[in-house]
């Protein structure tokens, strides 16, 4: 009797292990069939298999709809294209059918006063994630929202506001039912100099949260985490400022850490086969280790009205400031040191920036005075790979190698076979081998600004879009070339989001469709 008891017991035991097993391989591979999350399956920029065309005019799209503004990226499911957006005060999450782009339906997030943000970004920056049921949004003035595909509202999760630089731009990510968020916060514990920052897992079908892990040491961050999969596990990956961690998926526990990152971290760490690869630039977005001031004096010199090579009191306007990011305009709000609001205040701090470098007092700035007072950001531009299987602090026993050069300020690199292909503002390409962290190339892409959107990857060609709008192709085989630029209308910062026949891309006003020859399902 107890044997054949025991025996169905067994089994139904080891069917269920089964029925687990199966359903996370269905989900894992239906996840990295869609464009779920930002950048892709697992953040990387590539959908393997899709062909969306990469020649086309930029003024043509095969549909464009309106939208409200906002920078976070679109993400799919199906025929579904998900995104959020900020119309008249209110955090809107939308729903359009990527066969017309017809809004199918539109929600609005509970109505709350709005974090407040950078200039150069969004209360609506981060960017949703879906899985077959439920798409996933997150709003740093409210919290996290959950909807069925049809827009039904399942779940929702007020969060208190993170303190940060510039606000909230890191994004949900999904996997196995499970929903994984990066709180990392500026306020300190209370009487502590710790800080308030954590790492959060809920259930992706009740809200409800299934363990929480403190980063005392973590400010704020941008970056999204990403999933390393290793020797048959998984582990969750989260870069932040000065250090990047490993997770254990099923408790939150602290697995491995890496030192050597800047204060600002901002770009999702990405892997190949072998290895995992994390990029920050310098506190300030210089990417080399070794500045050149030339092109810092360069765009000083916009100010030089009279044209004699130096900088007089009496050219000092309301938009001087000393250049942080020189590849941009003097109106960008992210191209000098910051200045106050107020008129009165913002006169005296010019004529501090200004006095201070005036070293002989002569009230001219000349390029000797600049140069030598040169001081851009803090900590060192890194980009390194790391070696699986480390535990504690890996610093001096897992990086494979380190580089110090062309480092990207916003852009997540991509890889392709034995190469990282890394995006600096300015449109500056950069191709490192994966192997040995050797600089194997460094081009210009003829497409000048600020680069905002992370470049993508289809099939054998790097997709590169400019802030101002300029769409670069790459072939990433053969000598480097640009082999098509096209202009779209609007301003660009969201990484675009494909399938598998079509690009989908957010300018500032509208969503854009570009479809290739490929059938399409009928409706």
């Amino acid at each position: 009797m107890v044997r054949s008891t025991s025996q169905p017991c067994a089994m139904n035991f080891f069917c269920r292990l089964l029925l687990i097993w199966v359903s996370s391989a269905s989900f894992q591979q239906s996840a990295a069939n869609e464009w779920n999350q930002f950048r892709g399956p697992n953040g990387s920029g590539v959908l393997e298999g899709a062909r969306p065309p990469i020649r086309f005019d930029g003024q043509d799209p095969t549909w464009h709809q309106a939208i409200p503004s906002g920078h976070a990226s679109p993400v799919l499911w199906g025929q579904r294209l998900f995104l959020t957006g900020l119309e008249e005060g209110l955090l809107q999450t939308l729903c359009l059918d990527t066969r017309s782009g017809h809004l199918l339906w539109k929600q609005q997030a509970p109505k709350v006063t709005l974090a407040s943000h950078h200039k150069a970004s969004s209360p609506a920056a981060s960017t949703p994630c879906v899985d077959e049921q439920r798409v996933y949004v997150y709003f740093d003035s409210f919290g996290l929202l959950c909807y069925d595909h049809e827009g039904n509202e399942i779940w929702k999760r007020p969060i208190p506001t993170p303190k940060s630089l510039y606000g909230m731009s890191s994004s949900p990510i999904t996997s196995n039912g499970k929903v994984f968020l990066v709180l990392d916060n500026d306020l300190k514990l209370p009487e502590s100099q710790l800080r308030q920052s954590k790492l959060m897992a809920l259930d992706g079908a009740t809200g409800e949260i299934l363990w929480e892990t403190p980063r005392p040491y973590q400010k704020s961050g941008w970056s999204t985490p990403a999933l390393w999969a290793h020797g048959g596990k998984e582990e969750l990956v989260v870069l932040g400022n000065g250090r990047a961690y490993g997770y254990d998926l099923q408790e939150g526990k602290e697995l491995w850490y890496v030192n050597g990152f800047s204060r600002e971290t901002i770009a999702v760490p990405i892997m190949d086969e072998e290895r995992l690869f994390l990029s920050a630039a310098r506190q300030g977005g210089a990417g080399d280790e070794v500045i050149d001031p030339e092109p810092f004096w360069s765009s000083l010199l916009t100010f030089d009205q009279d044209q004699d090579g130096r900088i007089s009191k009496e050219e000092i306007t309301d938009l001087f400031t000393l250049p942080i990011r020189p590849e941009l305009p003097i109106e960008h709000p992210g191209f000098g040191i910051p200045l106050p609001k107020d008129p009165e205040q913002r006169r005296k701090r010019q004529a501090d920036l200004f006095g201070w470098r005036d070293k002989n007092q002569d009230g001219f700035l000349s390029k000797e005075e600049f140069v030598s007072e040169m001081m851009i950001g803090s900590g060192r531009p890194h980009l390194c790979a790391i070696t699986p299987g480390g535990r504690g602090d890996i610093t001096q026993t897992h990086i494979a190698w380190s580089l110090h050069r062309g480092i990207p300020e916003i852009p997540s690199p991509v890889v392709y076979e034995d190469r990282l292909y890394l995006l600096r503002s300015g449109g500056m390409l950069s191709g490192v081998d994966t192997v040995t962290g050797r600089m194997l190339f460094q081009e210009r892409l003829g497409a000048s600004g600020q680069y905002s959107a992370s470049p993508i990857r289809v099939d054998q060609h790097l997709l590169a879009i400019s802030e101002s709008g300029i769409l670069s192709v790459i072939p990433l085989k053969g000598p480097f070339q640009v082999a098509h630029q096209t202009s779209l209308n609007g301003s660009v910062h969201a990484t675009p989001a494909m399938d598998m026949v079509t690009l989908y891309i957010r300018t500032t006003e509208a969503l854009l469709a570009f479809r290739g020859e490929a059938s399409f399902p009928p409706k």
